[in-house]
């Protein structure tokens, strides 16, 4: 299981993507938007601005359904994971994740 980041002619795209049983699923801003409005424009990564800020937040809000360890986590999460992808885009497995997030809390 893993988030992949990717351009499209469209925009930024997210998905969450469960290989063993074939499946994906897109993950909009407007949930993270709620939490917090970093980027009204959406997705973005490579760089420390708000589009990776409202990314990390997205993905660890889709990770562990907890508003308040997600906000408090996001800005570390955006420098360990976000800020360092490349232009293209990228994927960070779910397991990675939930180590990383035990690792900073304890919890999980």
């Amino acid at each position: 299981m893993k988030y992949k980041l990717y351009r499209e002619a469209t925009g930024t795209k997210l998905e969450f993507i469960d290989n063993a049983r074939g499946i994906g699923r897109e993950i909009t801003p407007e949930r993270s938007q709620k939490v917090h409005n970093h980027s009204p424009d959406g997705f973005e990564w490579g760089y420390g601005g708000s589009g990776p800020s409202q990314t990390a937040l997205a993905i660890l809000l889709d990770a562990i359904n907890n508003n308040e360890t997600a906000f408090s986590l996001h800005q570390a999460f955006k420098m360990e994971f976000i800020v360092g992808l490349p232009d293209e885009g990228g994927e960070i497995y779910l397991g990675v994740i939930l180590d990383w997030i035990i690792q900073q809390t304890h919890e999980y």
